[in-house]
């Protein structure tokens, strides 16, 4: 069998840079200090100049980012904030955590973002954010959701974890909304050795109540003034962050080009998800939607080709959702015209039909795009594929 071609090859991105990353440790075990000290302060600074933030605040992972967020905006239980069905668990756990109540719309066929018509039917008078993914790196019409949280009075939360370095009309995603919220799990494109994450904003006064609750609740004085959290990024993951932001821009290029060249090889046999015509994508994920998308993987996977399936179902479908569900019968239709509210731990979640997502999920797949993909890689990939739907000469 031909050699395997990996989703993901963590070891072949940390290999070129092992010898830096021993400078590193070797750095700051010399300093004796791993927690909230110099790394950190240059990686926020660094990252806030690249993203065009006035404050970046580093913490323990994506989830964190999220969470800190939502409760630095004084948002909990009775609120709601709207997000989409097409999306990591995290996104909707962040809600679940603060108490508040997560409200899903659908979402467009072509970047599988946020649809901004089914958003502001959503609209009701509890709703308090809209928490907007930024899916694989791509974007929908940021400015419609700009426009919409402004003219609702709602906070706008970029949920960027997928999307650094990714760009709409000039400017960074993540440095739109009140925050961009981003993780640097180890298969991100900006990645730790281990997790991290930030958030991302301009609003001082959010950016010193987030500071706040990282470090459990402290102020610039020593008192603690409210409950938070322990969740601060450390040095180390700081420092290797910080050479990683300086090859982002170069390996995001690298997705660009793989991305181009699937696009132009497989236009005909698959359908494309992309940004909006004014993104610039990081390509954190490659993505098609194909008939047939198991029997697919299983045909890649015998000839050595790892594949993605990012996701196989909507999130409120996730059992720790699903299994809360009310009995139809039971189930209330308030005037909004939400169709169905389902019973959740920390209340009730909300959702509109969402079928565009629940097809998605039956037929998108994620290919290869790492930066270390070689070109006779990527080819294979694209042979395969077309042998299998029949249209190689």
């Amino acid at each position: 069998m031909p050699s395997s071609i990996p989703l993901y090859d963590i070891r072949s991105n940390t290999r070129c840079v092992a010898d830096e990353y021993a400078r590193i440790l070797n750095r700051i075990i010399t300093s004796g200090r791993f927690v909230a000290g110099p790394e950190l302060a240059a990686f926020e600074q660094e990252l806030g100049c690249y993203l065009g933030a006035s404050h970046v605040l580093g913490v323990k992972s994506g989830t964190d980012a999220l969470v800190l967020t939502l409760d630095a905006l004084g948002i909990g239980p009775g609120d709601e904030v709207i997000t989409t069905p097409f999306t990591f668990f995290a996104t909707v756990e962040a809600i679940i955590r603060v108490g508040a109540t997560p409200v899903f719309a659908d979402i467009e066929s072509g970047t599988l973002c946020l649809d901004p018509a089914a958003c502001e039917s959503t609209i009701t008078p509890r709703t308090k954010a809209v928490l907007l993914v930024h899916l694989f790196g791509h974007c929908g019409e940021v400015s419609e959701f700009v426009e919409l949280c402004a003219k609702h009075g709602l906070a706008l939360i970029e949920d960027a974890s997928q999307a650094i370095g990714s760009i709409w009309q000039g400017r960074k995603l993540g440095s739109f909304g009140n925050a961009g919220t981003f993780s640097f799990y180890p298969t991100k494109n900006l990645a730790a050795l281990g997790d991290g994450g930030a958030v991302a904003t301009s609003d001082p006064a959010l950016a010193r109540t987030i500071g706040q609750l990282r470090r459990h609740g402290r102020d610039e004085q020593g008192q603690h003034i409210r409950t938070g959290y322990n969740s601060q990024l450390d040095e180390i993951q700081a420092a290797v962050l910080r050479l990683g932001l300086a090859r982002l821009d170069a390996e995001n290029t690298r997705r660009r080009v793989l991305a181009a060249r699937y696009d132009e090889a497989l236009a005909g046999v698959a359908r494309l998800v992309r940004g909006h015509r004014d993104c610039v994508s990081n390509y954190h994920q490659y993505a098609i939607l194909v008939p047939e998308r198991d029997k697919l993987r299983d045909y890649l996977s015998k000839h050595g080709v790892e594949t993605g399936c990012y996701y196989e179902r909507p999130v409120y479908l996730e059992p720790a959702l699903e299994r809360h569900a009310l009995p139809e019968a039971n189930c209330q239709v308030p005037e909004t015209g939400i169709s169905a509210i389902c019973n959740l731990q920390s209340g009730l979640y909300h959702r509109q039909p969402c079928p565009v997502a629940e097809q998605t999920s039956l037929e998108i797949i994620n290919l290869p795009i790492r930066p270390t993909l070689t070109e006779a890689e990527q080819e294979r990939i694209i042979l395969l594929i077309q042998r299998f739907y029949g249209t190689y000469d």
